[in-house]
């Protein structure tokens, strides 16, 4: 392999992260990785001279968001049944999430293309609520290592697959109403005038281009996929995110300075609560990363 491409939708940057996780590994390996962070006018570049492709979302109500599904439509047929993996991520690991990839892998099968590694990779959550910063340092820790390891695999030609169960396939199916009530909610989205600097960093970076400046104030359309980007990037903290603006998460976590300064994990076989439900995850991520593989 010499070199590959990384399509991948990121709201709030975690999924992007992960991606760059991913290209580091390639990379040193010597393998020339290109990323294209999609929004819904980019561009289709032609993927013909890239040996491998590499798909990476954020779950949004247990599928792949109807913005990364729709660019990868795009995709022309293989004829030669090039090989891809999928990375997803997410705020919990709990096996409702196994399905999202489902429609996802019948496209690309139909497409010609060989889905031959799926991994689920935990990131904060950038919505409901904020996780501490001792889970949030310990999730980009594992998430760093993974994408390694499951470099590795892909390398070597060992397949990763998660089990796409009935309760998992039935939550997808049900769930992918959350697409049209994205963009219901997406009509209350409004920016508090008197926080907002107009500093033009949401309608910049809205990968639907869904917002806009009229007459000195922020509006909003149509067309919201609740991808979170401006909510949480917003530097004044100005936008409600309409019927859900009680799980809106501000400001984003800055894993470089959590990584700087040694933030402790805080999941262990001692927590309980909620994150209890987690520690099943990263002793597995453990066992993963530490499991010697060999070619195949």
């Amino acid at each position: 392999m010499k070199k590959t491409i990384i399509f991948v939708f990121s709201g709030t940057g975690n999924t992007l992260r992960v991606a760059n996780y991913f290209k580091e590994a390639f990379e040193n390996r010597e393998i020339s990785t290109d990323i294209i962070q999609i929004s819904r006018n980019e561009k289709m570049p032609d993927v013909s001279e890239y040996d491998c492709i590499g798909l990476g979302y954020p779950i949004h109500a247990f599928n792949t968001p109807a913005i990364f599904y729709d660019y990868i439509k795009k995709l022309p047929d293989s004829q030669q049944n090039k090989k891809c993996f999928v990375f997803k991520t997410s705020g919990e690991p709990f096996k409702i999430n196994n399905s999202s990839s489902e429609k996802l892998f019948r496209l690309l099968k139909k497409k010609g293309y060989v889905p031959s590694n799926e991994i689920h990779i935990l990131m904060p959550y950038n919505i409901i609520f904020r996780y501490p910063e001792g889970v949030a340092a310990q999730m980009d820790y594992y998430a760093h290592q993974m994408a390694k390891k499951e470099t590795d695999c892909i390398l070597k030609g060992v397949k990763t697959k998660i089990k796409h169960g009935i309760f998992s396939q039935f939550a997808s199916f049900v769930f992918r109403i959350e697409q049209p009530a994205a963009k219901f909610n997406g009509k209350f989205y409004k920016a508090n005038n008197e926080k907002c600097i107009l500093c033009n960093r949401c309608v910049l970076n809205c990968p639907e281009k869904n917002i806009n400046i009229k007459d000195g104030t922020i509006t909003f359309g149509k067309k919201c996929s609740l991808c979170m980007r401006c909510a949480m990037n917003c530097p004044v903290d100005a936008i409600n995110i309409g019927l859900l603006n009680k799980w809106k998460v501000n400001p984003p976590y800055d894993f470089e300075k959590l990584k700087t300064q040694n933030t402790p994990f805080i999941i262990d076989k001692n927590t309980k609560g909620y994150f209890k439900n987690f520690l099943n995850y990263f002793e597995k991520a453990k066992n993963y990363i530490d499991e010697n593989i060999t070619e195949q």
